[in-house]
């Protein structure tokens, strides 16, 4: 099928008088593809250059800019571990009251008292108990409760250290020291001569 155009017909290019005429009648919906500006635009104008003060200025304006931007507001509450200090002086009064020092330990009840070189005291009391003297309380205390050990065995021991303590350096030196009896659990028999 032959195509047939149902479009409006071509539009054609304006001859220069054309133009002029049409704009000498100015109509407002002329549309001047062609046209020339009869009014040159101005030229641009030049920027003209700070001085140092200027530019020491625009860059405290920027630098006060910048710190509004990261500013954060500060927070002057303030915030107690303890109810805010009053005027008027409060008694604080203790929950508890201080402990009565406990009653010093009767000397009439020790038995036996032995008094090391070093300045250390060990002593045996009526109930059986193996006491120690306590320089810093000045008291005596328990070292072993009859109650839980053997304690005669324990006084035993404070007295041969006792008496061990005290004997004269010249006894102890001259005793010689007792042979230990050499335990061979090796077999000799099975062993060859070179």
């Amino acid at each position: 099928m032959p195509r047939t155009s149902t479009l409006t017909p071509k539009r054609k290019r304006r001859t220069k008088v054309e133009m002029e005429a049409a704009r000498e009648q100015s109509t407002p919906t002329f549309r001047d593809i062609f046209d020339v500006l009869d009014v040159t635009p101005s030229k641009a104008k030049k920027r003209k250059r700070r001085t140092k003060a200027q530019i020491a200025k625009d860059k405290a304006k920027l630098a006060a800019l910048e710190e509004e931007k990261y500013y954060i507001p500060k927070n002057n509450t303030v915030y107690y571990d303890r109810p805010p200090p009053s005027v008027d002086p409060i008694k604080i009064v203790s929950k508890y009251p201080k402990p009565k020092p406990m009653p010093k330990y009767d000397d009439n009840r020790l038995v036996e008292i032995i008094e090391m070189p070093g300045g250390t005291k060990y002593a045996k009391s009526i109930d059986n108990h193996v006491m120690s003297w306590n320089s810093h309380k000045k008291d005596w205390g328990i070292l072993y409760n009859s109650q839980y050990n053997d304690t005669t065995k324990y006084w035993s021991f404070f007295e041969k250290l006792f008496k061990r303590l005290n004997e004269p350096l010249d006894l102890i030196l001259e005793c010689p020291k007792p042979k230990r009896k050499r335990k061979n659990n090796v077999k000799t028999n099975n062993i060859r001569k070179k």
